[in-house]
């Protein structure tokens, strides 16, 4: 029998942003990189209601594209995943292929150490500086 894990609310926060580089000659600018840091909470049960130690989360997968359907869906463009994830609930990123203004999503889910995987989380919209 699989047992799903519950979902966990994501949430993100922009930490700064890095400059422009030049080129050389300067055609065209670069798009600003946003470094992101998306920060969640670790379930802590399976949606059966059974506990989920600690200790049995694999690791996190954050995945990040374009909103789709009022920010109730996304396209993945890209996504990494962290291992060992048992005390990690947050990681910084920069979401490459974006410029700031641009709209993206990010979502999140959980794998444990059977290979059961959560399901994603709810698309989080957010807006690049």
């Amino acid at each position: 029998m699989f047992k799903k894990i519950v979902y966990l609310p994501l949430f993100i926060f922009l930490l700064a942003s890095c400059s422009n580089k030049p080129s050389s000659p300067p055609v065209t600018k670069p798009p600003v990189l946003s470094k992101v840091t998306v920060s969640w909470t670790n379930p802590t049960s399976y949606t059966d209601g059974t506990y989920l130690p600690p200790n049995n989360l694999e690791s996190m997968e954050i995945s990040w594209g374009n909103c789709t359907s009022g920010n109730t869906s996304m396209i993945p463009v890209n996504n990494i995943t962290i291992p060992d994830s048992t005390n990690v609930t947050s990681w910084s990123l920069f979401p490459y292929g974006y410029s700031a203004g641009q709209l993206i999503c990010f979502e999140l889910r959980v794998r444990d150490k059977n290979g059961n995987y959560s399901a994603y989380s709810k698309p989080y919209p957010y807006v690049l500086n």
